[in-house]
């Protein structure tokens, strides 16, 4: 496993090492076809080689938007299930502009009307949100309407920025602006 900044280490005897986006605590899987890995020399420098469809760009987003959230989960309620239970992220799944929480981060394909949701660093946000607002639940019931308020809540926390996922639509345009 690489460290936070993508740093390696390896005492085994392989030459070859093969590389994908399962890590510790977040698994990120593509749905519309194979899921990205690359072999390397051990010891060597790896990078992602976005030119030859090596990687599926919103497996690699999806994974870096999910580790960011997680670690801003662990600085703040580092006890919530969310923060300290494994993730599985489901990337171009049939369908088209949303995304979904279920257990697991689930977000659709890009279509002529909207950008690929795995790509967007608030939507990720979002999505993951709505986890961290279920498991944060100490009383009452989990309400929809509040979760998406929370979620939106988690993304502004992270970018800083009241538009929830600018960019979302082809045209530029995010989903809601909180200002």
């Amino acid at each position: 496993y690489t460290d936070s900044n993508g740093f390696y280490s390896f005492d085994g005897d392989a030459t070859e090492l093969t590389t994908d986006f399962v890590g510790r605590s977040i698994e990120v899987y593509n749905e519309q076809g194979a899921d990205s890995s690359a072999n390397f020399e051990a010891g060597a420098d790896f990078a992602w080689d976005m030119n030859n469809n090596q990687v599926n760009i919103g497996q690699l987003d999806s994974y870096v938007f999910l580790n960011q959230v997680k670690a801003w989960g662990e600085t703040w309620a580092p006890e919530v299930r969310m923060v300290t239970d494994d993730l599985i992220s489901y990337v171009n799944i049939q369908g088209s502009c949303n995304a979904y929480y279920d257990g697991n981060v689930n977000y659709y394909r890009e279509s002529n009307q909207c950008n690929a949701t795995a790509r967007i660093a608030d939507v990720n946000y979002h999505e993951w949100g709505h986890g961290f607002h279920y498991y944060s639940l100490e009383a009452g019931t989990w309400d929809g309407s509040v979760s998406e308020g929370l979620a939106d809540a988690v993304s502004f926390f992270l970018t800083g920025d009241s538009v929830v996922a600018p960019y979302f639509m082809k045209n530029g345009s995010g989903i809601r602006d909180a200002a």
